[in-house]
Parts: structure tokens; C-alpha cells; sequence
């Protein structure tokens, strides 16, 4: 028999759905001050409201409501009519390249809220959407969320954490970044290792489109080459380090991209695989902050990607013995997660 609802357990699910609700607004907040550069401003030092807006070059009224949001929030400091944002929190909202940035993130939300028709129209029909087909600003939001961990760990941390790799680099090695996006990581390697050579995949136009600017910036057209391409099919082996940096759970067909990996690494090679945290079950994910972010980005964004392309749909809570699986049955022996953070596992892959 149906049993009545408890009443205190209703009352504390309202509750925690309201603590949700209000911590959705703040991100939303967090996105227009980021996009707006009023964390910025308020980086410079304390000040008015009207201060703020004229520094950021905003609506004074409009600064001081979203300014008194920041402090019901507790993200900003008030007293006397003057905002402060303290050091710590400039860290993670105001300061692009600290390890503890953030604030990129409301970005990735903003895509997925005004992708919504698309989105509802894959729930709602045969769940797929590609990548292409997202809203165009998910893009550079993406890979601005992303940036930050890489800057901090990949060059000081993940490469050195793999067999032999960092010094084969530093003499002169053979890398693909295999949907390499906007070349983000790609850069940051071969800045860090210029007797290496770098090749960028990618099938987005307009990601390589991108990416070739920033190779281009950076004056790195003599030892980086971007292509057109997939996982499943790139050439141009044997390299000493192929790398997935939070693409291969986003395709189809895993399975023949690895194969082809096998396929193109050299026999003393390594591939770098980045993922984002996650369990070995759902169950594991009851609670888990990690999960919390990532699950609805899988169910929005790189699920329907990868049945788009009419694959498999891992989607990005890969558990690490299905990698494990997958790996070994393509023909490499070895597999370990070597690295972790707290929004990313870094595993390594040889023949």
C-alpha cells in the first residue's frame, strides 16, 4: 500500500532544492560579472558601486544590484558603501591564469541554456546533437573551463608522470593531440618542448580554424601542423605521444579510435588519456561533487555528440576498468592512471 509522504523529509528536499536554486542564480551571476569584467574591477580594489561600473564600463544602478547579490552570496565584502573582493576569491573569479580559476565554467552553463531548443529536441527524438551543432559560444567556454587545469598541470605534472616521455620530448619526439579543439594544449607543449614536432586533429572547422590562430600567435608554424580529421582514421605514425585530452569519452566509436591509436603510437610510445573524475558506479556518485558537474554536461552536451555520430555513447563518467577494457583489447598491455586532480584522472597507455 502507498505509504503518506513525511512531511520533515519533504520540508529539508525543498530546502536543499532552494540552497540549488539560489547556488544556480550565483552561477549565472558568476557568468555576467566574468563576461562583464567585473571581477576584474573589483580585483583593482575596493570601491563604490559606481566606481565598479565605471571601471568595467557598466550600468551604475544595474553594477549595484548585482554587486549586492555578490555579497548576499558571499563573494563580495561590503562596509561603509564600499565593495571589496578579497585576494582568495580574486583567485578563483578574477585572475584567468590561477591554478584555483572558476569562474570559465558559468560559461559552459550559459551554452547548454541557450542551446535548450536543441537540447530538448534531441531528449525528445532520437538524442542526437553533434558538437558543431551546440550553441557557438560552448566552444570557447569549453575550452576556457579546460585551460586552467592544463596550465597547471600538464606540462609540470601529467607529461613528467608518464614513462620516459618528458625526456624524449625535451630531446625531440613525435606528439598527435588528437581532437585538439582550440589548440590550447596543443600550445602549451610545444611552447614547453620545441625540439618536438606536434600534429592537431580535428573534424570542427571552426575549432581548427581556432586553433590555427593561436598556432599563428604563438609562432609555433615550424614545429605544430593542424589537420582535418577523426580519431578513427588519422595517420602520420609512429609517435611517441598520442594524446585524448577530455575528447575520446565525447566519440562514437572509441573503440576503432584506440585500435587506430595502437596502430600510430611507436613501440616504446605512450598515450595520454585525460578524463574527467568519476567513480567505478552510480552509486559511488551519490554526493560526489565531481559527478554533480559532470553528469548533466554528459546528459546535455557529450552523450548526444557521440550518438550523433552513431556510436557508443559512454558519455563522460567513464569508469576506469571500462578504459582499462577498452585499452587492452585494442593491444596495449599496460594501462595505470599516473596522475589525478580533482576534476580530471590522467591515464597512460603502451603497447
Amino acid at each position: 500500500m502507498p505509504t503518506q509522504p513525511d512531511a520533515s523529509k519533504i520540508e529539508a528536499f525543498a530546502g536543499a532544492t532552494a540552497d540549488r536554486l539560489a547556488s544556480a542564480w550565483t552561477v549565472a551571476a558568476i557568468h555576467i560579472g566574468d563576461q562583464l569584467g567585473l571581477y576584474a574591477a573589483l580585483a583593482e580594489g575596493a570601491g563604490t558601486a559606481d566606481d565598479i561600473a565605471a571601471r568595467a564600463s557598466t550600468h551604475p544602478r544595474l553594477t549595484r544590484e548585482w554587486l549586492d547579490g555578490q555579497v548576499a552570496a558571499a563573494i563580495v565584502e561590503f562596509e561603509d558603501d564600499t565593495y571589496r573582493l578579497p585576494v582568495e576569491h580574486a583567485a578563483v573569479l578574477a585572475v584567468s591564469d590561477s591554478p584555483a580559476f572558476l569562474a570559465a565554467a558559468g560559461g559552459v552553463l550559459a551554452a547548454a541554456f541557450q542551446g535548450e531548443r536543441k537540447i530538448l529536441d534531441a531528449f525528445r527524438g532520437d538524442g542526437k546533437l553533434a558538437w558543431g551543432d551546440q550553441h557557438p559560444c560552448l566552444f570557447g567556454a569549453v575550452d576556457r573551463f579546460y585551460r586552467t587545469g592544463y596550465a597547471t598541470s600538464l606540462v609540470a605534472d601529467w607529461i613528467p608522470a608518464l614513462s620516459g616521455v618528458d625526456h624524449t620530448l625535451r630531446v625531440g619526439g613525435r606528439v598527435a593531440d588528437v581532437g585538439c579543439g582550440h589548440g590550447t594544449a596543443l600550445v602549451m607543449m610545444a611552447e614547453a618542448f620545441p625540439n618536438s614536432t606536434f600534429v592537431g586533429i580535428d573534424n570542427h572547422d571552426q575549432s581548427l580554424d581556432r586553433a590555427c590562430e593561436r598556432v599563428a600567435d604563438a609562432g609555433l608554424g615550424r614545429n605544430v601542423r593542424l589537420e582535418r580529421g577523426d580519431a578513427a582514421t588519422f595517420q602520420g605514425g609512429p609517435y611517441d605521444l598520442i594524446c585524448f585530452f577530455d575528447a575520446l569519452h565525447d566519440m562514437g566509436d572509441p573503440d576503432t579510435a584506440i585500435r587506430n591509436a595502437r596502430h600510430q603510437i611507436a613501440d616504446t610510445g605512450s598515450v595520454m588519456l585525460i578524463e574527467p573524475a568519476a567513480g567505478e558506479s552510480v552509486a559511488e556518485s551519490v554526493g560526489d561533487l565531481a559527478a554533480q558537474l559532470y553528469y548533466p554536461g554528459s546528459a546535455f552536451l557529450c552523450t548526444p555528440n557521440a550518438l550523433a555520430q552513431g556510436g557508443v555513447a559512454l558519455g563522460n563518467q567513464v569508469p576506469e576498468a571500462t578504459w582499462r577494457n577498452l585499452f587492452n583489447r585494442a593491444g596495449f598491455n599496460r594501462f595505470e592512471r599516473v596522475a589525478e586532480t580533482p576534476f580530471n584522472r590522467v591515464f597512460e597507455a603502451r603497447p
